[in-house]
């Protein structure tokens, strides 16, 4: 089965990197579904310690189509929260085999409130508030991330 991308221009997707974060450079992450159609993200890697506890604290503004992409390098309980996260996200908890497991959308700014899967996971997607509706991202589907850094053309 093919698969067909539906979206974004890839390279003209851009994400506003906060002063603190020492997430890596941007990549790009596709989710497949399982009609064959693809969809495409651009993301920043947090796979420090220091990364994934900032994630995206201090932004205004996250671009349609961009997120970031956390790594905790193996499968763990993980609970994520919106403190000092001005912008409204939706949270896809994936497997390590790269499987969507859970979705938390629309998530509340600012919130203490605690959100986790129900389950172990390896990484977990923050995309901007709805997006994980609009693009069919459900679970079930696939996420692959590139092997490398982005290249501008």
């Amino acid at each position: 089965m093919s698969v067909r991308y539906r979206g974004w221009g890839l390279a003209l997707a851009c994400i506003a990197r906060g002063a603190d974060s020492d997430a890596g450079a941007s990549r790009t992450l596709i989710v497949e579904r399982s009609a064959g159609v693809a969809r495409a993200f651009t993301v920043e890697v947090a796979a420090t310690d220091r990364a994934r506890a900032h994630g995206l604290m201090g932004r205004a503004v996250l671009a349609t189509g961009t997120g970031m992409w956390f790594d905790f390098l193996s499968p763990t309980s993980v609970t994520m929260w919106m403190k000092d996260t001005a912008v409204a996200l939706d949270m896809v908890f994936i497997d390590a085999a790269g499987q969507v497991v859970a979705i938390a959308a629309q998530t509340t700014p600012n919130s203490p409130a605690l959100i986790r899967a129900l389950r172990p996971v390896r990484y977990v997607l923050e995309i901007g508030a709805g997006e994980a509706a609009r693009n069919d991202v459900a679970v079930g589907d696939r996420m692959t991330l590139n092997a490398g850094p982005r290249v501008a053309p």
